[in-house]
Formats: structure tokens, C-alpha cells, sequence
């Protein structure tokens, strides 16, 4: 007659209790292991976000208008909202200063002409001009290409550029230009309700007195948002970020600043 195998109760038992042991060993060892990578893993990804956000706000600051920096609010104490405001540029160059000996003196291309203003573009980067973007030229104050002093706006984009006023009226005659799109003459960058947003606004570029709530997300779970600037001197200043990343639930938050030298020379 054969015999039939088999386990006892007490066996599994028995085994049930070393297998317990064992797994309680491993998960002493390997759990704060598994915490440490995940914990490092999270900052990694937060540091990633924060430092993210600022190149992108880093990259329009840098293509901005001299002087055209609007701090409206430079912190998010107590709850309030921080936000900046630029006028960032497509494209630039150069345009003829004096007559051209080319034509008669009566054709000549140049803002020194009577309306319909025209200017002569010898070398242009960036983007093309189209009508309605505008030519910022010789920007000193941090007023001019809001309140139209140093801007005017492209009629007809030639060649030459036809403009509906002169912007060199002050009597700058440095030979350079700016040109401003018609469909972002503005940017502003807005830290609140836990989140950084970018606003775009179009026409003609009007300094704001307060800060915009609402736009395109570029972070989310923002803490804190410092923004300072510190006009160093007469040809640049130092634009400082601070931005505060946090993790309510796992109770972490990364700092991270940024330093942007602005040039101030039109």
C-alpha cells in the first residue's frame, strides 16, 4: 500500500514563523533604504521644477528691453501676490543715422525726415518686423516704452520701415532698434495661489500696476517668490530670483535662486 506525503501542521507552522522573521529582518534593513531613494528621488524633482521655471523666466528677462523691468511686488509675504512685468524683444539691429548719398537728399531714408517716418535698416537679427510690432530705439527710462516716448509702431514693413512717429525725437542717434511683436508687447510673471503663471498681453505695451492672478502655468506648488533688483550701475543691473518649492504632504521644500545681470544701455 503506498504511502502518502505530506506536510504536518506543526511544519507550516514552523515555516510561516521563519518566513515572518526573515521578511521582518529585510524590510528593518531595506525600508529606510527604499525611503532614502524616494526622499531623494522627490527633491530631484522638485529642484528639477524650480530650476525649470526660472531658466524659463531667465530667458525672457534676458531678451527684454533695457530699462522696460516693472517689479510691481517683490514678495509673497503675508500672502500677497509677487510678480514682475518686461517688454521682451523679437529682433534688433541697426538703421542709417545720415543721409543716404546713394539718393537725393529729398529721399533720403532716415527718422531725420518729416512724416511719414521712415528708417533704414542696414543690419537686422531676430525675427522679421510685421505691421503693427513696434520699434523701441534709445529706451533710458523705465517709462519711455510704456508711456510711447521711445517706441512707435511699424506702418508698413517695407523696406524701409514705415513708422507712425519718431522715437528718436530725443536726439539719440546710436544707430540701434529694438523690435517688440505686437502679440507679446508684454510679459508678466505672477507668484500666487501656490503658483508661478506667465501673461501675455498684446498692443501697445502699458505699465501695469498690479499684479495679474491669472495666465499660463509654468510652476505649480510654489511656495515663496522673491524678486529683487538692484540697479548696480549706469549700463546693468542685477535681477535676483528666489523661488521655494514645497511638498506639503511629504513636508519637503527646495530653495533655489537665480541672478540675472540686465543690461540697462539701449
Amino acid at each position: 500500500m503506498r504511502k502518502n506525503c505530506g506536510f504536518t501542521l506543526v511544519e507550516l507552522i514552523v515555516v510561516m514563523v521563519l518566513m515572518g522573521i526573515l521578511a521582518s529582518t529585510l524590510a528593518v534593513f531595506f525600508r529606510p533604504a527604499m525611503d532614502a531613494f524616494f526622499d531623494a528621488r522627490r527633491r530631484a524633482d522638485m529642484t528639477d521644477a524650480t530650476d525649470t521655471a526660472l531658466r524659463r523666466m531667465a530667458q525672457d528677462i534676458r531678451r527684454a528691453v533695457p530699462n522696460s523691468l516693472n517689479v510691481i511686488d517683490g514678495t509673497t509675504a503675508d500672502g500677497n501676490a509677487a510678480c514682475l512685468q518686461i517688454v521682451p524683444t523679437i529682433g534688433g539691429g541697426r538703421y542709417r543715422t545720415d543721409i543716404d548719398t546713394a539718393v537725393p537728399a529729398t529721399a533720403a531714408l532716415n527718422l531725420d525726415s518729416a512724416a511719414p517716418f521712415r528708417l533704414n535698416v542696414l543690419a537686422q537679427q531676430g525675427n522679421a518686423p510685421a505691421a503693427n510690432d513696434f520699434v523701441v530705439i534709445n529706451n533710458q527710462n523705465g517709462d519711455d516704452v510704456y508711456n510711447g516716448a521711445s517706441r512707435a509702431s511699424i506702418i508698413n514693413v517695407g523696406p524701409p520701415l514705415t513708422l507712425n512717429a519718431n522715437p528718436t525725437a530725443s536726439g539719440y542717434m546710436g544707430g540701434r532698434f529694438q523690435l517688440v511683436a505686437n502679440a507679446e508687447s508684454s510679459v508678466m510673471y505672477t507668484c500666487a495661489n501656490n503658483q508661478l503663471t506667465r501673461r501675455v498681453f498684446n498692443g501697445a505695451p502699458a505699465r501695469r500696476l498690479a499684479c495679474e492672478v491669472d495666465g499660463a502655468l509654468v510652476a505649480g506648488n510654489v511656495g515663496e517668490c522673491t524678486f529683487t533688483y538692484d540697479a548696480a550701475g549706469a549700463t546693468f543691473g542685477l535681477l535676483t530670483l528666489r523661488l521655494v518649492m514645497r511638498d506639503v504632504a511629504a513636508g519637503e521644500s527646495v530653495t533655489l535662486g537665480y541672478g540675472i545681470h540686465m543690461d540697462n544701455t539701449p
